[in-house]
Parts: C-alpha cells; sequence; structure tokens
C-alpha cells in the first residue's frame, strides 16, 4: 500500500516538560512518509529550542487564540495527504502512522485515538 504524507501538527505553549517525548515518538515512526510542524504559541521557557535540536521539524513561533487557531494555521501550512494534531503532552505508538494510513486505504475519513499509552 502506498504510503501517504502524514503531516503532523502540534500545538504548543510553555511545553518544555513534555515536546522532546512527543518529537521522538513522531521521530521513531516505522514509517517515513510525514512531516511534523510544531506551531508555538509564543513559549517563554526552551520548547522552541528543544524542539530546534530535531531535523525535519518545521517550527512557528508566533502568538496564537489558542490551541484549536494554532491547529488550523498549522494545518493551512500543510502538505500531507492525510492531517492529524498530536498535542505536545501526547505521544504516538510506533505503529501508528502505519494504521493511519491503512485506515485512510480503507476509506476512513475521520478517526481518532483515546487512551492509547506508552510509557
Amino acid at each position: 500500500m502506498k504510503e501517504k504524507m502524514i503531516s503532523v501538527v502540534t500545538p504548543v505553549y510553555n511545553g518544555e516538560k513534555y515536546i522532546e517525548k512527543c518529537i521522538l515518538s513522531i521521530q521513531n515512526q516505522q514509517y517515513n512518509n510525514y512531516e511534523h510542524i510544531i506551531m508555538d504559541g509564543g513559549s517563554t521557557d526552551d520548547t522552541v529550542n528543544i524542539a530546534a535540536k530535531y531535523k525535519n521539524v518545521k517550527i512557528v513561533s508566533q502568538n496564537d487564540n489558542g490551541m484549536y487557531d494554532a491547529i488550523q494555521k498549522g494545518f493551512k501550512l500543510a502538505r500531507g495527504e492525510i492531517f492529524v494534531w498530536l498535542n505536545a503532552d501526547d505521544t504516538y505508538l510506533p505503529w501508528a502512522f502505519q494504521i493511519m494510513n491503512y485506515a485512510v486505504g480503507q476509506g476512513i475519513n475521520w478517526c481518532t485515538c483515546i487512551n492509547g499509552f506508552q510509557d
């Protein structure tokens, strides 16, 4: 099955405590065709510096009107065929993108994950 490009938008504000684990959960996917856009709401902590350590992460740092505004702005920048968002204090399991790609290939148009746990 063709790997569709997945665009991940992560809204964050002062998320230095969580952002690295979030980024790593995306970069450790068993799937290569993705982009990661971090929409930082003007953090005053070390969030942007932590995120900047990683390749293949686009960081936009600007004031916004909250999480949903940031997600919408990120989706406008996205180039993928599948759009997802992952909050900065959440993570994906390593096979999440494979499942997303499979589901979309089966005609699923909307998918959500609740209570996925990774420690």
